[in-house]
């Protein structure tokens, strides 16, 4: 189970990120709208510490029952070179996307929580290639946040501040609550080897993405 200290950080990272989007709400108008899951598409990122939070929400029984979706969904990852806009434009759905709706909205994850744009929804569907999406920079509330980010993954072994796909995290939270020293450690192992890679691949993105960002400061 997460440790109360993970669950508290979290939590309080939660109601930071309500606050802040309220607060770009108040700056823009947000567009984004129940029934639109066209971000859902994207590749949701987590640290470690907050997916540990979704694990023990979701609880195990529901993990096993989604555990080889998971994993074809890390498969898949690797395939593509962890290129979210690849998935994007294929259209390969976040697992806990049911029809049209989060499965887990209460608990997603906080990258979900602050995205939103301020453009017309059409423009955030994977066909649109007018470049016409305005999507606020998420970077900022991240930097807020990434001292409590820090101390939390420092609380699970890692020094660093990692941020997994969602399917990886789950997966990785899994092998840590079943004790899988080995598998755990090979799986850390290989975490350490594509870091690097993963962060390249997101700046290549960041360039390539359809959309343009704005609110770089709030």
């Amino acid at each position: 189970m997460a440790t109360v200290t993970l669950l508290q950080i979290i939590q309080e990272h939660r109601s930071a990120a309500d606050v802040f989007i309220d607060e770009v709400g108040r700056r823009m108008n947000i567009t984004c709208r129940r029934g639109c899951h066209h971000c859902c598409y994207l590749m949701p990122m987590v640290s470690l510490p907050e997916a540990a939070v979704i694990y023990d929400s979701i609880g195990q029984e529901r993990f096993d029952s989604m555990k080889q979706k998971f994993e074809d969904e890390l498969k898949l990852l690797k395939a593509v070179g962890f290129s979210s806009n690849k998935l994007f434009e294929n259209k390969y759905a976040c697992t806990f996307l049911t029809g049209g709706q989060c499965s887990i909205y209460e608990d997603r994850p906080l990258t979900c929580r602050v995205h939103v744009v301020a453009s017309d929804p059409k423009f955030c569907s994977p066909d649109d290639k007018t470049a016409g999406r305005l999507m606020l920079d998420q970077s900022v509330f991240f930097e807020l946040i990434s001292e409590g980010t820090a101390q939390a993954s420092d609380a699970m072994g890692f020094s660093t501040a990692f941020a997994l796909p969602l399917s990886w995290a789950l997966i990785y939270v899994d092998l840590w609550n079943r004790d899988e020293h080995a598998l755990r450690a090979r799986m850390r192992l290989e975490i350490n080897d594509i870091f690097e890679f993963m962060k390249m691949r997101a700046e290549e993105d960041s360039g390539s993405v359809n959309a343009r960002f704005l609110l770089k400061q709030i």
